[in-house]
């Protein structure tokens, strides 16, 4: 704590403001185009071929094991949710009962680790963590939702 005060006593403002403009231009610059690269990929993948539907077929079986309506239409929400918080979003407008969109409204907003943004800055990051442990901590949450959610699904909708 006392290092942490002399350090800001030393540093001013426009050091603050000088951190915060090069991180910010950092980020845009280094993000930017792996969001939208990613995501435009991920989207005509799944607009376009079956593997997102043969991926989520788990998801699927879970859903129907609690009943979700539409599972195999939800399924795709959980594998997409992680290459984009949004995608799954797309998935879900496109269900007709409430139930089903809300499930897809939840994953993407229980996934947190979604590759577009945050799987990006972890990455390039020092955090110790690679692509696969990623991806592992991302599908064990996804699992985790589908039980945690169904009874708010069975109460509310």
């Amino acid at each position: 704590m006392k290092t942490a005060v002399e350090r800001a006593k030393r540093e001013g403002i426009h050091t603050v403001i000088r951190t915060c403009y090069q991180t910010f231009c950092f980020l845009i610059v280094s993000t930017m185009p792996l969001v939208v690269s990613w995501g435009t990929i991920v989207l005509i993948i799944a607009t376009y071929t079956p593997i997102f539907q043969w991926i989520s077929l788990p998801f699927a079986w879970m859903l129907e094991l609690v009943k979700i309506p539409e599972a195999y239409k939800v399924a795709p929400a959980f594998v997409l949710a992680f290459a984009d918080q949004f995608l799954a979003a797309v998935i879900g407008a496109t269900c007709t009962t409430v139930a089903a969109k809300f499930m897809c409204a939840c994953i993407s907003a229980t996934g947190l680790i979604y590759m577009t943004e945050i799987g990006v800055l972890i990455l390039n990051s020092s955090i110790p963590l690679d692509f696969p442990k990623l991806t592992a901590i991302y599908f064990m949450r996804a699992v985790l939702s589908v039980f945690l959610l169904a009874p708010f699904v069975w109460l509310f909708c």
